[in-house]
């Protein structure tokens, strides 16, 4: 039926508020970019963490919906495309934008974050398939990809008070590539509940206040 009546439509996707949601993320993750790309660092931070926000409420607002199993089959796809993008690329947009003239050793860490971010979301969506009828995970494998949100804001504060650019590229390096590590790695973490999310809210919250009201994220 539902098939049926998304044929006839002039437009393909199933459209609900999560999905919106999760599209709003990836709309903020794009800012994101332009904005590091035009060396903007406190907007591309702020709007970096927007698509955070959107990221943690999408699935909640989305396990309050009526849906169908083809419309939680494409809510799973379309927030891991946009997961890519806003967790697993847009973080090395900005890294990029930090420094003028990159190292050979960062970019090739930089592709690894990528690589592994998509492995991740990849193995994630395996697992919510194939052995979840319902499509809900109790456990991630890996570290999640929004991780990043915390990662990019501590990195380029780090980045502020360190000036040497060769020791500040050792440190992005180091710390990309551990997280890349920590996605495709082999351990279980147990999903946030309310207590934790709400802690994690007032972190990304606090970064945005840093974001927006000092010059902590101006890379000099």
């Amino acid at each position: 039926m539902c098939d049926r009546k998304r044929g006839n439509s002039m437009f393909i996707g199933y459209y609900n508020i999560a999905n919106l949601v999760t599209l709003s993320g990836l709309m903020f993750s794009a800012g994101a970019c332009f904005c590091s790309l035009s060396h903007d660092f406190k907007s591309a931070v702020a709007l970096f963490l927007c698509a955070c926000f959107c990221d943690v409420f999408d699935g909640r607002i989305a396990r309050s919906l009526q849906r169908t199993k083809v419309e939680k089959t494409f809510g799973v796809q379309i927030d891991t495309v946009c997961d890519m993008v806003s967790f697993g690329f847009t973080p090395v947009v900005i890294g990029y934008s930090c420094f003028d003239n990159p190292s050979p050793y960062l970019l090739m860490v930089f592709f690894f974050f990528v690589a592994t971010a998509g492995i991740r979301l990849a193995y994630f969506n395996t697992e919510a398939i194939e052995k979840n009828d319902n499509m809900e995970m109790h456990h991630y494998t890996g570290l999640p990809v929004p991780a990043s949100c915390i990662m990019v804001p501590a990195l380029l504060i780090v980045h502020h008070f360190i000036q040497d650019d060769t020791v500040a590229q050792i440190i992005f390096a180091v710390t990309y590539a551990l997280v890349g590590c920590a996605f495709i790695g082999n351990f279980k973490i147990k999903k946030f509940g309310t207590l934790p999310t709400i802690l994690f809210l007032l972190v990304v919250l606090g970064l945005i206040a840093v974001s927006l009201f000092t010059d902590w994220l101006v890379v000099v």
